[in-house]
């Protein structure tokens, strides 16, 4: 299904690319969030948006796929979510 249809590529690419700039812009805000969750790729989440925006051409969409469906997201979420919760 992924792989054959352009128009959900388009938007697990275009939402990848959100939440590597949304990552961009908590790190700004506080880069002690890093040091808090070690665990997480922050570099390489925050620099995605630059090779998907610039290099479309040859962004490989089974790495894209791997990405989405295998779950790599649900650490990323459980880490902002708790320093969400701390900030309230």
């Amino acid at each position: 299904m992924f792989l054959a249809d352009e128009t959900v590529q388009k938007a697990a690419i275009y939402d990848l690319m959100c939440i590597s700039e949304a990552t961009a812009r908590l790190l700004d805000l506080d880069p002690h969030v890093a040091e808090r969750h070690p665990k997480i790729p922050w570099k390489a989440i925050r620099s995605i948006a630059n090779t998907l925006r610039h290099a479309y051409g040859r962004v490989d969409l089974s790495i894209v796929w791997d990405t989405v469906a295998a779950g790599d997201l649900t650490s990323l979420m459980e880490a902002v979510a708790k320093e969400l919760t701390a900030a309230t």
